[in-house]
């Protein structure tokens, strides 16, 4: 069973206690992994949480500027109008 919200803000600002500051960013990442595909008996299949943990850990990347580039990339994507529509 995936771990609730408050549970996976926990573990990430005890993993990385740089973020302590960073509240607005984190609940984008947050909020972006609340969308993630839960399976039907409960396997979690990743999500924004995960990919955020293994761009930190891949090449000791800074966990802030991590966190803000995801952001940042997401509130972009959400922005821009979709020329499609």
């Amino acid at each position: 069973m995936p771990a609730f919200p408050w549970q996976i803000r926990a573990r990430i600002l005890d993993k990385y206690p740089s973020l302590k500051n960073k509240e607005t960013s984190l609940n984008v990442l947050l909020s972006i992994d609340d969308g993630r595909e839960v399976g039907f008996d409960g396997e979690d299949n990743g999500g924004a949480v995960e990919y955020f943990e293994n761009l930190c850990l891949s090449r000791k990347r800074d966990p802030v500027l991590v966190l803000n580039w995801y952001a940042y990339t997401h509130a972009m994507s959400q922005a821009i109008p979709d020329p499609g529509s």
